[in-house]
């Protein structure tokens, strides 16, 4: 079978990869917004995997950047106010959305529906 763009390889790779695509099969398969598929879904692999992969990469590091500039602003507001409770209520709030967001797609818990 010849593989034409890069919507063709993830679907035809879904559920080989584990984990690795949960996230991103459904938005495929839906045609639902993603920005790291934005654009390439009909490009040529050869164009398109680079690209992902760059987009991947990049936002990982901005993702990685924002997480530890929140541990900081975290810690200024619990010295500002004498009180770990809202930065407690803030990261657990983001803390909730990641965890959520690890899963695969369609897996849930009770976990997922509340922050604790």
């Amino acid at each position: 079978m010849l593989v034409r763009d890069l919507a063709s390889i993830l679907r035809n790779e879904d559920g080989e990869w584990g984990d690795w695509l949960a996230r991103i099969s459904p938005d495929v398969m839906c045609g639902d917004s993603n920005i790291c598929l934005s654009g390439l879904l009909n490009l040529p692999p050869s164009v398109a995997i680079p690209r992902f992969c760059d987009r991947i990469t990049y936002l990982a590091g901005m993702y990685t950047n924002g997480r530890k500039y929140l541990d900081r602003l975290t810690q200024d507001i619990t010295v500002q106010v004498w009180s770990e409770g809202p930065a407690k209520l803030v990261l657990r709030f983001v803390e909730f959305h990641e965890q959520m967001y690890a899963r695969v797609v369609g897996e849930t818990t009770q976990q997922n529906r509340a922050v604790s």
